[in-house]
C-alpha cells in the first residue's frame, strides 16, 4: 500500500521498497527522494497526475493531502486574479474573463512545472 499524506504544500508518499512502484512514482513530475524521511515527495499540485499514473496501485490518500492539493489550487487562482494582459484597453466580456483565467491558471502550472 502506498500511503500518501501532505504538509506546507508537498505530498508525501510512503510504501515498502517495490521496484515496480518506483519506477511509477518516478514518472510523476518534480519527485523527488527525501532520504532523510525515506520517502518520495512531489508538489501537492500534482496530486491529480499523482491519482492517474499510481491508480493500478493500492493508494491510501490522507485527508492532509486534499487538504494542500486545495490550498495549492487556491493559491493559483488568487495569482491568476491579479493577472491582465500587458496594454490592454477596455473591457472584457464575461466569457473572455473566464478564457483569461482559465489560460491565466494554465501558465502557472506550466511555469512551475519547469
Amino acid at each position: 500500500m502506498i500511503e500518501v499524506t501532505g504538509i506546507n504544500g508537498i505530498l508525501r508518499l510512503r510504501f515498502g521498497y517495490d521496484a515496480a512502484t518506483i519506477e511509477d512514482v518516478k514518472l510523476i513530475p518534480e519527485r523527488s527522494w527525501n532520504p532523510t524521511l525515506r520517502c518520495w515527495e512531489v508538489p501537492s499540485f500534482y496530486l491529480p497526475q499523482l491519482e492517474d499514473i499510481l491508480q493500478r496501485w493500492d493508494v491510501d490518500i490522507a485527508k492532509s493531502a486534499y487538504n494542500e492539493y486545495k490550498k495549492s489550487i487556491t493559491t493559483d487562482i488568487e495569482v491568476a486574479k491579479t493577472m491582465t494582459p500587458e496594454g490592454f484597453k477596455g473591457k472584457l466580456k464575461p466569457f473572455q474573463n473566464i478564457g483569461l483565467f482559465l489560460l491565466s491558471v494554465f501558465l502557472i502550472h506550466v511555469i512551475q512545472s519547469k
